[in-house]
């Protein structure tokens, strides 16, 4: 708890500050010349365009002394913090995402077969379809390299439009992830 002395409106001030001005009383804070301060509950604001600062200036409340909060637009600097700071948190909550939004290739050929009826011979007719040589190539690579497929990957996406199960995905990969 802060106080503030009234004599000199000295503030803010602890029960320890308060104690040593006066060591020959046993609770000087208790003293008329001393005030608590009530610290104000900090209002809602956007905190990534403004920041809560306390006020220079005590109010009055009531006959409470209320040290209250203010809300100021960040600077420069902090706002360029702040942004690369959600930046950063945006990234990383994506990044979970797309590592929850996973399977084994096991699981993602379970519910191809399951769901929709298709074989990994199908998967491999497209990618032998595909005119492009080197973007086959690319995909067969990474078709059959892949430890994981990821629902966002370009290889599965190009493969769902090419077995028609694009509006699927979501239901497959949470079908494949239950495996």
């Amino acid at each position: 708890m802060n106080y503030i002395d009234k004599e000199t409106d000295a503030w803010p001030l602890t029960v320890e500050a308060i104690a040593q001005a006066h060591p020959e009383w046993a609770n000087p804070w208790l003293l008329p010349r001393y005030a608590s301060i009530t610290e104000a509950q900090a209002p809602d604001y956007d905190r990534l365009t403004h920041k809560l600062v306390r006020k220079t200036v005590l109010d009055v409340m009531d006959g409470e002394h209320v040290w209250d909060w203010e809300t100021v637009p960040l600077d420069a600097q902090e706002l360029a913090d702040v942004q690369a700071q959600e930046q950063a948190r945006r990234q990383a909550q994506l990044e979970t995402i797309r590592l929850a939004r996973r399977v084994t290739k096991r699981q993602a050929l379970l519910a191809l077969w399951d769901l929709c009826g298709i074989k990994e011979a199908d998967v491999l007719a497209v990618i032998a379809a595909e005119q492009d040589e080197n973007a086959r190539y690319r995909t067969q690579i990474d078709w059959q390299g892949a430890a994981y497929i990821e629902h966002d990957s370009s290889t599965v996406l190009m493969l769902a439009q090419a077995l028609n199960i694009t509006q699927r995905l979501g239901e497959l990969f949470d079908y494949a992830a239950a495996q």
